[in-house]
């Protein structure tokens, strides 16, 4: 035999609710939880200090060698030289740049391909066949494992 639930009507909640008290913080909490927690700082630690201390003395360090290293080349190569190598660097990049993007195009070629063949009728029935097999096994697989009990999850009625 079921147990019988009586649900009173909409109108008696919002009164019930009405009466609850209505639970807010106080003026201020957000800014008194925040003065309370204490300042943090990237900075305040001996280690990232240092460790930005090394990353400056390295950048000025490549600086300092970077500058006489372009001015000694430029004096023995020459600026056609420069210009020469500065070119075929933008050359190497761009065509790397289209080599990658020419996998993209494949990429691209193959889901065609692949859409193309869907739209065959005989491609998409044996897709579909797959999918039901595939549905299927993991079905038996489950019915295949020990059952675990739901009576913690089970209601009422």
């Amino acid at each position: 035999m079921r147990p019988t639930i009586t649900v009173p009507p909409d109108a008696t909640w919002r009164e019930l609710f009405a009466e609850l008290p209505l639970l807010e913080p106080r003026a201020g909490f957000v800014r008194r939880v925040l003065v309370a927690l204490p300042p943090r700082s990237w900075f305040d630690s001996p280690w990232h200090r240092a460790g930005l201390a090394a990353a400056l003395a390295v950048v000025a360090l490549a600086t300092a060698l970077l500058v006489p290293a372009a001015v000694s080349l430029a004096r023995l190569a020459g600026p056609a030289t420069l210009l020469s190598l500065w070119i075929g660097a933008v050359a190497d990049l761009m065509s790397g740049l289209g080599e990658s993007l020419g996998a993209w195009g494949r990429l691209a070629e193959l889901g065609r391909a692949a859409g193309r063949a869907l739209a065959e009728p005989r491609a998409f029935a044996l897709l579909a066949a797959n999918i039901a097999l595939a549905v299927a096994s993991v079905r038996g697989l489950v019915a295949l494992t020990p059952r675990r009990s739901l009576s913690h999850a089970s209601l009422p009625y």
